[in-house]
């Protein structure tokens, strides 16, 4: 990290500066709440302070296309190749939001236990397993445990950050520069960027010493099977970046790190249980002003408490000032720790190019428990949600299945929300899973998605331009055979 003028940050909520309480002005709006605060991880680290592109809440998928939570948020690597001069150092966090952490707190504030709540999933009467019908003639069934469901979704997360960050080399060491403005490629200068990907520190105790930390604060809310999953949760979550990295460190010889010890940057007296924490805890009560009924509409219902609320539950279980300087620590003495090596270029087969994403959606979809029908749709294009289903102020959260992939989570209204499918989203089948509250119930949609290529215009009608062609051809030799017939026929006579 020495020497390294042009930093660039980004990532999520953890790379942002969430919950350090200072942030930029722009990014700090009703419309954008990305929350970039200059006082996120490495401050102390540079001469310059770096640029952040980071934003809170963001996915995988807010990468490659527009950031629909936030107006105004281009897609990151559009940013990225955007910058004025080619980084000499790429820091970033991803993940987290993919397998829904927020919600996953959320599930654990709920009275029942989090690790063993069933979901409810609206399904089409008759079929197995189906209830008779209830409410608006909705029929219902119970799914996986809130735990298999949440441990799906990390084992699937892998393959998202192999192609995120290896979108990232190829944007800032590609041998042809996707911005004019950066000069030569690292190929030809010699100057390869290392990325470094940051784990995500354990906010929550230790397995071992587990109940001399739990205290009022922390019991009073999470019980200590539900501490353990979480716990389970951030573990699986940083063996799967780890995973992503290796492959593309060790297999592929790209310069990207995983600054490891960044994991225990809160340990072992500094969780979010502890006295002197480094991450911040969330008071409900201070939160919804001690209104039971707020409290209960939030838990139960999925309610949108009001904008100071809504800010202390979106800073909740994320580093404080105190937490991102740890973790500024423990990045420096990574770098400190790691023997000298020269950075690896990965030559390219060829040049990346970037395409803006689609701004208006080519179709809409009516999705809710009285929609379960086939959808079809084209990956990386872009389409609107009218979740008029669901019960108003509430929020619903919307993926695609069979690799889950997290699309985002929005009010529910009937328009004005819009989903983009990833470009990499595989041919074939798959469901749209749209979780939120109907008539007061929390129920979960899964309807069938059947995914096609997104071709060109004339690839699509390949089939009927060669029809037209053999038509044409066939008519062609018809009319030449008739022609031929009928052209009277000249008898010459050869004397002997």
């Amino acid at each position: 990290l020495a020497g390294r003028k042009r930093v660039v940050i980004i990532g999520d909520s953890y790379s942002s500066g969430e919950g350090a309480s200072s942030y930029t002005a722009v990014s700090d709006v009703k419309d954008n709440a990305c929350h970039r605060s200059p006082d996120t991880y490495g401050r102390a680290l540079f001469a310059n302070l770096p640029s952040n592109i980071a934003c809170s809440g963001a996915v995988t998928a807010d990468y490659w296309n527009a950031n629909t939570a936030n107006e105004r948020e281009p897609a990151q690597r559009n940013q990225l190749a955007a910058l004025a001069k080619r980084p000499d150092l790429v820091l970033g966090s991803f993940g987290g939001n993919d397998i829904g952490f927020a919600d996953i707190i959320l599930k654990c504030l709920l009275p029942q236990n989090c690790d063993t709540l069933t979901k409810t999933t609206a399904v089409k009467c008759g079929s197995e397993g189906a209830s008779k019908p209830g409410r608006r003639g909705i029929c219902t069934k119970t799914g996986d445990t809130f735990a298999v469901e949440t441990t799906k979704r990390i084992n699937d997360l892998q393959p998202s950050l192999e192609d995120l960050w290896r979108s990232v080399d190829r944007i800032v060491n590609g041998a042809v520069p996707v911005n004019p403005q950066w000069g030569p490629g690292a190929l030809q200068s010699g100057n390869v960027v290392p990325i470094v990907v940051m784990p995500y520190p354990a906010i929550t105790p230790g397995e071992t010493g587990f109940d001399d930390v739990i205290d009022d604060k922390c019991s009073d809310r999470f019980t200590k099977s539900e501490w353990e999953f979480l716990i389970q949760v951030i573990k699986l979550l940083n063996d799967s970046v780890a995973r992503a990295v290796k492959k593309l460190h060790d297999e592929e010889h790209r310069p990207i790190f995983l600054a490891a010890p960044v994991a225990d940057a809160f340990h072992p007296d500094h969780t979010v249980c502890d006295p002197e924490p480094f991450a911040n805890f969330l008071d409900l009560d201070e939160a919804l002003n001690t209104k039971m009924n707020d409290l209960v509409d939030f838990l139960t219902f999925h309610k949108l408490p009001s904008p100071p609320a809504m800010r202390l539950m979106q800073e909740a279980f994320h580093p404080n000032a105190d937490g991102y300087r740890a973790m500024t620590a423990a990045l420096a003495g990574w770098s400190r720790s790691i023997p000298a090596q020269a950075l690896t270029y990965f030559a390219e087969a060829d040049p990346l190019l970037l395409h803006p994403a689609p701004v208006q959606p080519i179709a809409t979809w009516r999705v809710g428990p009285d929609d379960l029908g086939q959808l079809n749709a084209q990956a990386g294009a872009t389409y609107g949600l009218n979740l008029g289903s669901f019960d108003e102020n509430t929020q619903v959260t919307v993926w695609a299945n069979s690799q889950q992939i997290f699309l985002g989570r929005f009010a529910a209204r009937a328009d004005g929300v819009t989903v983009t499918l990833p470009v990499a989203l595989p041919r074939g089948q798959h469901t749209l899973v749209v979780e939120g509250v109907v008539d007061g119930q929390l129920l979960e949609v899964r309807i069938p998605l059947s995914v096609h290529l997104n071709r060109p215009w004339y690839v699509r009608w390949l089939l009927l331009i060669l029809i037209v062609l053999v038509v044409l051809l066939v008519a062609t030799a018809i009319c030449l055979i008739r022609m031929t017939r009928d052209r009277p026929r000249v008898v010459r006579t050869v004397p002997l």
